[in-house]
């Protein structure tokens, strides 16, 4: 709904997401720059990592996809062949089907 008092909340979860992606170090920087040798390096250090979950409920494979250029597809083909179980991942929060029906 237009000017309800969610449209601040989820304003403030997507500003959060984004602020995560320029973070140094993260999985959400290394996701957006698609940079495959820090995102194995972090898998390395917390194989957990890979179902990390974002502001809006995302996880790195959903924003690998968000992104698609064929850097980023290519690293999330990678990770579906190593961690096939990501495929059924979504997003767990209800301001992340607000972003898609409004």
């Amino acid at each position: 709904m237009i000017g309800s008092s969610d449209d601040g909340q989820r304003d403030a979860e997507v500003e959060k997401q984004t602020e995560l992606m320029y973070k140094g170090d993260t999985i959400w920087a290394a996701v957006f720059n698609a940079d495959k040798n820090a995102i194995d390096a972090l898998i390395d250090a917390d194989p957990n990592i890979i179902h990390a979950r974002g502001a809006v409920g995302e996880c790195p494979i959903h924003m690998l996809f968000l992104q698609a250029t064929n850097e980023h597809l290519t690293i999330a083909r990678d990770l579906i062949t190593r961690f096939p179980e990501i495929v059924t991942q979504i997003y767990n929060t209800p301001v992340s089907t607000l972003l898609f029906f409004e």
